[in-house]
């Protein structure tokens, strides 16, 4: 089974004093569940449930990915620098590069709000794994069982929400070994206090940075409010200015995601072979990608580089995993754990109804193989701390708001227990934070990554293929957004500036028939009626040499049409510049007619 423990927990370097070099003991552990007899026999240290409660809601989540913690009782809150990297890039701009430079609230009015940032603090959990497994009845199917499931996880969340005000998620550890109701008090008034400058913050690089910080501030400092005022936090951690002695036991409080040590040896051939190589590409893509469009200027690196450290940081983190199940001593040592636990169930009585476990596995598997390729491209990456993520196919920032607006309207509509869990009630608040987050979006940019996301797509799958004819049609990958720029200044009247457009690319037919047409436009409207019925031939020229059946945009309409359109829009403002109203107004029906 996969060991995921998705939400907040204790996680250890636990150092021993009982020698001249310190060590760690691995271990990861909820709040609920700590080892106290581990820790007492080989530490002599009980902590206490006052203790744990204190340093739980002491500890936040940042909806960014990542943890951090209160250490002032006005609402302080430190964290890596790279947590708060998203924040610092989404309110730069090109006359401020606080990712690079830093920032430094003298004062509190000072202090600059995030655009979208979400801390979310976890007040209590319950264990609720009783009433969940009696909402599945032996005679239901695998689908029956999961709206089940579903259904119940909705209304204990919806319950809990109700009665305490606080979020309310319920947890699934352990692929359903257990089901934990953990309830969150939520911080959407985040603002920034201080950032070094990001040299001092990632000095070294990953020898002393990724991987043995040393050298380097890789801090960020924010502060909640509540009400417009700073927050009043009861339980914090006190700075240590000395850092830990040597051989001190030393816990590490956050959110470190999940382990994956109980997969069998199907799931974990099935990661080596498929998954982690499928994931690995496209993080090595993206990483060229970044790299490319951020080398061209100051501006694009400023832009990406956040994101691009973010693609390092995961290639990296992937190479490290996939080196780890190609390792032939280490897949040995997995498969005879794997026969160890197997021989323990066959032998015995109680248990050997488990035996057939390990085959429903591995054909599961190998159903989530078939499926996987169209579903990795067209699916969201995944629902990470709450933020919703575009797919591999759409590698855009407005397709995902797109989509988040589209699946949300479908979603809505149903009752809270049918919903996929993003747009349940109690996610709600956090929803709405990241569809009205105001953080920018480059057009450049959003063309270069679905361009080169819809070209992943096309090589992934063939030029032939049905979804990807859906997707594309006869169309360039490219060139239904290539014209968006020329449009935004037509609808502006910004006419000199479409005047100053240099020509497209001649390869791009349609791009260039829109750019006669705005041009036409904007001579027509300056007075310049002989420029306009030049840009009018070439219009008529290229409309009436492309193909009926071409189509363009994301909606499958027929290029000619667009063509058609233009040329009486055109043809209305040319003849309103001569002052013909009668044929202006006739021009303009056409138009409406084509347009309906």
């Amino acid at each position: 089974m996969r060991h995921i423990l998705p939400r907040l927990l204790v996680y250890s370097t636990l150092v021993a004093g009982l020698s001249d070099r310190a060590f760690g003991d691995e271990g990861m552990w909820l709040y609920n569940a700590p080892p106290l007899k581990q820790l007492k026999e080989k530490y002599h240290f009980e902590p206490t449930k006052q203790w744990l409660d204190h340093l739980q809601k002491a500890s936040v989540r940042f909806n960014s990915g990542g943890s951090g913690s209160f250490v002032s009782p006005t609402g302080l809150v430190i964290t890596n620098h790279h947590i708060g990297a998203d924040a610092l890039q989404k309110f730069s701009d090109e006359q401020h590069n606080y990712l690079r430079d830093g920032f430094y609230a003298k004062t509190r009015p000072e202090e600059k709000k995030c655009v979208d940032l979400e801390l979310n603090v976890l007040m209590s959990i319950e264990d609720v794994t009783a009433r969940v497994n009696a909402a599945v009845k032996p005679e239901m199917t695998s689908e029956q069982a999961t709206n089940a499931r579903k259904a119940v996880i909705a209304a204990i969340e919806q319950e809990s929400r109700g009665k305490t005000g606080l979020r309310s998620d319920v947890i699934t550890l352990y692929q359903g070994g257990v089901y934990n109701l953990y309830r969150y008090k939520r911080y959407d008034d985040v603002r920034l206090a201080f950032a070094p400058e990001q040299q001092i913050a990632f000095f070294g690089g990953d020898p002393d940075n990724f991987e043995y910080p040393r050298y380097n501030l890789d801090i960020c400092i924010f502060r909640v409010y509540e009400n417009g005022q700073p927050a009043h936090v009861d339980n914090y951690l006190n700075l240590n200015p000395r850092g830990p002695s040597d051989g001190e036991l030393t816990f590490v409080s956050g959110h470190p995601g999940k382990t994956d040590r109980q997969l069998t040896v199907d799931e974990l051939a099935d990661m080596r072979d498929r998954e982690l190589p499928r994931i690995l590409g496209m993080f090595k893509r993206r990483e060229i990608l970044l790299h490319s469009f951020g080398e061209r200027t100051f501006e694009n690196e400023r832009r990406v580089r956040e994101d691009y450290l973010g693609v390092q940081n995961n290639r990296k983190r992937y190479d490290g995993y996939l080196a780890g199940v190609l390792d032939p001593q280490i897949w040995q040592a997995l498969q005879t754990r794997e026969q160890k636990l197997r021989d323990a169930i066959s032998g015995d009585s109680k248990r050997t109804s488990a035996t057939g476990a390990f085959d429903r596995i591995k054909k599961a598997q190998a159903e989530i193989a078939s499926n996987a390729p169209v579903y990795d491209y067209l699916e969201m990456e995944g629902v990470n701390f709450g933020v919703y993520r575009q797919p591999r196919a759409f590698y855009s920032t407005l397709f995902k708001y797109a989509r988040l607006l589209v699946r949300g309207a479908d979603e809505r509509a149903k009752p809270n227990a049918e919903r996929l869990a993003e747009f349940r009630d109690s996610s709600r608040e956090s929803l709405e934070l990241e569809l009205f987050s105001t953080e920018p979006v480059y057009d450049d940019f959003e063309l270069l990554t679905l361009t080169d996301s819809f070209t992943d797509f096309a090589n992934a799958f063939g030029a032939q293929h049905p979804l990807v004819k859906m997707v594309l049609g006869n169309k360039s990958m490219a060139e239904p957004y290539v014209p968006t720029p020329i449009f935004v200044l037509l609808r502006f009247h910004r006419w000199d500036e479409v005047l100053k457009l240099p020509p497209p690319d001649s390869n791009l037919a349609m791009t260039t028939a829109f750019w006669h047409f705005a041009r036409g436009s904007a001579a027509a409207a300056t007075g310049r009626i002989g420029i306009a019925e030049i840009e009018r031939r070439s219009l008529e020229a290229a409309r009436t040499g492309t193909p009926s059946d071409i189509e363009f945009s994301m909606f499958s309409n027929k290029a000619q049409a667009f063509l058609d359109l233009a040329a009486n829009i055109l043809d209305a403002r040319i003849a309103t510049a001569h002052a013909d109203r009668g044929r202006a107004i006739e021009y303009w029906k056409n138009a409406v007619q084509i347009q309906d």
